[in-house]
């Protein structure tokens, strides 16, 4: 049966979640688990045209709570839904949040789309060979969010 995307979170965490858990895995092993949660769990009734894709964001955030520092893998879902005008959209996240120390102050905010499966590959080696991973591998991770929600 096809993952429902308001079930994501709970799929990924079942499946797809390293046994060392959200805080003490490393961030590249986190990514990967995305990366095979969106190799092999492929929602039915989404939009035929980028109805499933994934964005990489780093850069400093203050969503009202102070700055912090966001490495985040985003997958977007939208669903055509019958006797509805407009496609629904949700979005699953993985989010990584570092305090704002110097270096990763002088990181400039980087965003990146991959629109289907063709360019996971291309994808995946962008954002592994990004400079960011780099400056947070030795960094303490002050927490990982896993959510997901409707836009």
């Amino acid at each position: 049966m096809a993952m429902k995307p308001a079930d994501s979170v709970e799929v990924f965490e079942r499946i797809y979640l390293p046994s060392a858990g959200r805080e003490a895995s490393p961030i590249r092993k986190l990514l990967q688990s995305v990366w095979d949660f969106y190799r092999n769990e492929r929602p039915s009734g989404l939009a035929e045209v980028e109805g499933d894709m994934l964005l990489f964001q780093s850069g400093i955030y203050d969503w009202g709570s102070g700055p912090f520092f966001e490495i985040d893998l985003t997958r977007q879902f939208i669903e055509s839904v019958r006797d509805v005008e407009e496609d629904v959209y949700s979005q699953f996240h993985l989010t990584c949040y570092y305090a704002p120390d110097e270096r990763l102050l002088a990181l400039a905010r980087e965003s990146r789309w991959c629109a289907d499966m063709s360019e996971l590959e291309d994808f995946t080696t962008w954002v592994e060979g990004h400079g960011v991973l780099s400056a947070v591998d030795n960094t303490p991770r002050l927490k990982t969010k896993i959510s997901w929600e409707l836009i």
